[in-house]
């Protein structure tokens, strides 16, 4: 039998008040080694929570789902981005279980509803030559939050939506739940990526983004195995860009 890509068991939870980062505080573990395989480290506040681009992740105390995992791999870097495809998955479904509406995944890894985010996703990984050798999955998800600063006026939460307060710890369960699913059937990855682009965040819409410092336009079509954004920029020209190199202006 073919041995799966991972097996987790979420034994270890690291719960704090405050932390800088959640994904910061399991780099230090695994610079000093005290970490576990499956490691969560949790925490109800971040004073400099990060999203991608080095942007701030924006998150008031006690509402929200703020959780790290330490996962150790054998992956090829040439696959890093299957991590953030299994995670984004992991992440719409379990916000699938939860609300009845259109949840779209906007390319590299956010989630978006109703055109609003409601989480993001951020990971890490220490490489040795060409293999992955830890990850970290950072997840951020609004949950109970309600107000938001101007700056992420564009953001929702489990509770704007369903109009009730949640949990936070029984959501974390079923967030781990799903989670552990997806990573444990990684092997299933030409599905994943299948799945990913069904729900790719306007796919076939003409997007205005930013290349090389100027502004383009295109249709975005798919994300490829590599995780590279696919957009039609002519009538039949297609183009990829990986994540640092593009932004799209929304």
């Amino acid at each position: 039998m073919k041995k799966k890509s991972f097996t987790l068991n979420f034994d270890n939870r690291l719960f704090f008040d405050t932390l800088s980062s959640t994904n910061d505080f399991a780099l230090r573990l695994i610079q000093n080694s005290l970490h576990n395989d499956g490691a969560i480290i949790v925490a109800s506040y971040q004073t400099k929570g990060k999203g991608q681009r080095k942007n701030n992740w924006e998150s008031s105390k006690n509402k929200n789902l703020l959780l790290s995992i330490i996962l150790k791999s054998d992956l090829n870097i040439k696959d890093q981005f299957k991590l953030n495809i299994c995670s984004s998955l992991a992440v719409r479904d379990f916000l699938a279980k939860h609300v009845n509406h259109h949840i779209n995944i906007k390319w590299p890894n956010d989630i978006v509803i109703n055109n609003r985010k409601i989480s993001g996703i951020l990971i890490d990984n220490r490489v040795n030559k060409s293999k992955i050798k830890h990850s970290i999955i950072g997840i951020g998800i609004n949950v109970n939050q309600t107000q938001f600063s101007k700056n992420t006026l564009k953001a929702t939460s489990l509770q704007k939506l369903n109009k009730k307060q949640y949990h936070l710890d029984d959501i974390e369960k079923d967030l781990l739940e799903c989670i552990k699913f997806r990573y444990e059937n990684l092997d299933n990855f030409k599905n994943y990526i299948k799945e990913y682009n069904s729900f790719l965040f306007l796919k076939n819409k003409e997007v205005h983004f930013l290349f090389s410092g100027k502004r383009l336009k295109g249709f975005i079509k798919s994300v490829n195995d590599s995780g590279h954004l696919v957009i039609q920029s002519g009538k039949s020209e297609h183009k990829i860009f990986s994540s640092n190199q593009l932004k799209l202006i929304l």
